[in-house]
């Protein structure tokens, strides 16, 4: 029983929860809330602030591929390559056939390094097209007499045949397809031109044009 007593007057104690406590805390949790809306508007203020300090910085302007020459050259060299192989195409002959005759008609009796830095073909392909090409009978490969390590591509007579009657005649038609309406005054600026880049840019590695 005195237990029980105990435990009633430490209930009687005890605050009673009601309205009357819920009015007491309301103006502590509306005070709480007024504070954080006020910070919250103090950072936003601070942030806009800070937003209007800073510089603006400009755009990087882009890079115009409609001004770099080389955009142009090797979409050329692309295209070109592919219509000169599809002007081919009924003989048995193709691009890399075309640049190595080319070559050796101009300046024959090369070896297969010398070719490919030539005909701007990777040396071991220059090394299976001229296979191929001694096998349709049109270049021959020789042992240079003074080095036997090295062998020597010359043209036959069938291979300038070829070269004049299949290959120059297709090649010249796609030449005067990409520069057609261009005064030859123009085409006699742009050799020179062409000339100046290519030693320069050979010239930059060290090197010295094939030409």
């Amino acid at each position: 029983m005195r237990f029980a007593g105990s435990l009633a007057s430490r209930r009687s104690r005890a605050p009673k929860s009601g309205p009357t406590t819920a009015r007491r805390r309301a103006p502590d949790v509306e005070e709480n809330q007024g504070v954080k809306d006020v910070k919250r508007r103090q950072k936003t203020t601070d942030r806009a602030s800070s937003e209007r300090a800073l510089p603006k910085r400009a755009l990087p302007k882009r890079f115009d591929l409609a001004q770099h020459p080389m955009f142009y050259m090797a979409h050329i060299l692309h295209r070109n390559a592919e219509n000169v192989a599809a002007a081919l195409r009924p003989s048995r002959f193709d691009p890399s056939a075309w640049r190595i005759l080319a070559t050796l008609q101009y300046r024959d009796g090369l070896t297969i390094k010398e070719l490919s830095r030539f005909s701007v073909l990777e040396r071991s392909f220059v090394s299976r097209v001229v296979l191929k090409l001694e096998r349709d009978g049109v270049v021959q490969r020789r042992t240079s007499a003074h080095d036997r390590r090295a062998v020597r591509v010359t043209l036959t007579r069938k291979g300038l045949d070829v070269f004049r009657t299949i290959l120059l005649p297709a090649t010249q038609r796609q030449v005067k397809i990409a520069f057609e309406g261009v005064p030859k005054k123009d085409m006699d600026v742009l050799f020179s031109v062409l000339a100046r880049a290519m030693s320069n840019v050979y010239a930059a590695g060290n090197g010295f044009p094939p030409l």
